[in-house]
């Protein structure tokens, strides 16, 4: 046998290379221009001068970063053109649903409170977990009652 006819010679991509390269493209694109469109966003919202936008926002994010027990505590950050820093303190207010919380927030020399929702499975205390099972396992009873 002649070593010409052992050897594969490839003329082209194979399918399963081209779908490849074809996904890796079409995720790239995506992550692309999502990080343009967010640059723009953030470019428009610093450029309206809307400091009241910009506290919520950074309050929405402090929220889903900090402990449960950290809410009332009070909190401050800089906005950009401003001297003195913000300053915001939370109240945690607990729903039906399990998770599920309304914290009020104000923010210190401003008369309004503003509602914000934050559903969080960290923050569950066990108290929370019994009284849910315990309200859950209450309807369950009273529907089979009904039936």
């Amino acid at each position: 046998m002649s070593k010409s006819s052992t050897v594969c010679h490839r003329s082209a991509f194979t399918l399963i290379e081209v779908v490849i390269a074809l996904a890796l493209f079409a995720v790239s694109v995506l992550m692309l221009s999502q990080s343009f469109v967010n640059g723009l966003m953030c470019k428009r919202t610093l450029m309206q001068g809307d400091s009241k936008c910009l506290a919520l926002d950074t309050i929405r994010y402090t929220l889903s970063k900090i402990k449960r027990g950290q809410v009332s505590s009070n909190h401050a950050f800089y906005l950009p053109d401003c001297t003195d820093p913000t300053q915001w303190q939370g109240n945690v207010q607990l729903t039906p649903y399990l998770g599920l919380y309304n914290v009020e927030v104000s923010i210190q020399n401003e008369d309004c409170k503003y509602n914000f929702w934050v559903r969080r499975k960290d923050w569950i205390t066990q108290s929370e977990r019994l009284q849910s099972r315990k309200s859950y396992k209450k309807r369950f009873d009273e529907n089979e009652e009904k039936s």
